[in-house]
């Protein structure tokens, strides 16, 4: 795409890529101090990549019954819980 040295730029023409080096641009401009050549960011693709396959999760998930034993005011225990369907 490009190449440099200490006293000149190439870069080559948009025609001349490969379809896999041209994916790798997101912007290609001519701005105030000269060419402008802006890249994906392949870590964020990574991150991406990785929530979509599941292998990152930010969402906490709880699984399993919870039995909770209540007392009333005369002391006799009561079980109540999510195995009270049995």
């Amino acid at each position: 795409m490009v190449s440099f040295s200490a006293s000149e730029v190439k870069v080559k023409a948009s025609d001349e890529l490969t379809d896999d080096a041209a994916a790798t641009l997101a912007e290609v401009s001519e701005g105030e101090h000269g060419l402008k050549i802006k890249m994906h960011d392949k870590v964020k693709a990574l991150e991406l990549l990785g929530r979509h396959h599941g292998i990152f999760n930010d969402k906490l998930r709880l699984a399993g019954g919870l039995r909770v034993k209540l007392v009333d005011m005369t002391g006799t225990p009561k079980d109540e819980g999510a195995d009270d369907a049995d």
